[in-house]
């Protein structure tokens, strides 16, 4: 049985969409068929992705901090790419050329956004409309760069670690799907060292989360 692999591929100037089909690559969408080079203003534009596995969808969010972003998503099912229609994208430190912290909910079928250094939290149905903010949360300078996950269960997001204010930290925080507030989790056990820029990963079957590399 042959394994594909969905990959983005990003470059300086557009993103490109190819598959891997061991052992050869085939080009789904070519150059200037998706989000293109054009100029959204500020500095360090970032462009990130997120997945829906069941309809096979990825959505992805190009912008910079303190500017209008864009939305649009590639459709595995006819290899075309569209632009999604949203307004009201907050205003601050959401995105950037090193970290977006960009998600797809499933369970309500929308995409989430949050402040980079952890804080106020917004989603926008996948159709598009208006970016809404969940809860009160304030915004922290506390822990950017931090990794993050998507409870596959509960689809509560989870984050580790981050840097703010001349240090690194390895606290972890989880957002109340109920409160839409973020709350510390306190494991039991020594806590990983403190790191930026990790990688997470988790085994829903075993209920483990794992850390990996950073700095």
């Amino acid at each position: 049985m042959k394994t594909k692999l969905a990959l983005l591929l990003i470059t300086n100037t557009l993103a490109t969409l190819c598959v891997a089909q061991i052992p050869t690559w085939q080009l789904l969408a070519a150059e200037n068929s998706g989000p293109q080079n054009t100029t959204i203003g500020g500095n360090g534009q970032g462009i990130y992705a997120t997945f829906d596995n069941l309809n096979r969808i990825i959505y992805v969010i190009r912008g910079a901090d303190f500017q209008p972003a864009e939305l649009w998503k590639f459709d595995l099912s006819n290899n075309q790419w569209s632009m999604i229609p949203t307004s009201n994208f907050p205003n601050g430190k959401y995105i950037t050329f090193t970290k977006c912290s960009f998600e797809f909910i499933k369970q309500t079928n929308k995409l989430r956004i949050w402040w980079r250094g952890i804080g106020q939290v917004f989603e926008v149905p996948t159709s598009g409309g208006n970016w809404v903010q969940l809860g009160s949360n304030l915004n922290s300078d506390n822990y950017y760069n931090h990794s993050f996950f998507s409870n596959p269960v509960t689809d509560e997001s989870t984050t580790f670690g981050g840097y703010g204010y001349y240090t690194v930290k390895n606290k972890i925080f989880r957002l109340n799907s109920s409160l839409n507030l973020w709350q510390e989790v306190f494991p039991s056990g020594v806590l990983p060292y403190p790191r930026e820029f990790g990688g997470l990963t988790i085994d829903p079957y075993q209920k483990i989360l794992y850390v990996l590399s950073g700095n």
